[in-house]
């Protein structure tokens, strides 16, 4: 197990990572941003306004999505 410090907006995190694990971690601008799975990336909320800015483009295409089936409806 490794130590890792995860700081966010609200304070930083310690906690220990298996080291195979770490190893796998993505780095982005000198930071961890996200760790690689085998089901894909799980991000981190080191980067909170890159969080902020996938929610909200998550939001808009789920808004899009349910428009175009309430048309499909009519």
């Amino acid at each position: 197990m490794m130590p890792v410090k995860i700081e966010g907006e609200h304070g930083t995190v310690e906690m220990k990572v298996p080291a195979e694990l770490l190893e796998r971690m993505a780095r982005e601008g000198g930071g961890l941003a996200a760790v690689s799975t085998d089901d894909g990336l799980l991000l981190t909320t080191l980067d909170h306004a890159r969080y902020l800015e996938q929610r909200a483009l998550g939001m808009e295409f789920l808004a899009d999505y349910a428009e175009t089936f309430r048309d499909l409806a009519k």
